[in-house]
């Protein structure tokens, strides 16, 4: 195992001083953001489809 890889995976894990969240979870969370405005334009469109009848 290379010396960057063990250097990349502590810079993802290792939580910031000033947020106290890690790359990693950061990361995360913006995965968990794009997911729920994925589902909210899906219930807007929903919305108008329903509301239109």
């Amino acid at each position: 195992m290379s010396e960057a890889t063990i250097y990349n995976w502590k810079k993802a894990y290792t939580p910031d001083e000033e947020t106290g969240k890690s790359q990693a979870d950061i990361h995360q969370m913006e995965k968990e953001m794009h997911r729920m405005k994925q589902e909210i334009d899906i219930l807007k469109k929903a919305i108008t489809i329903f509301t239109k009848e």
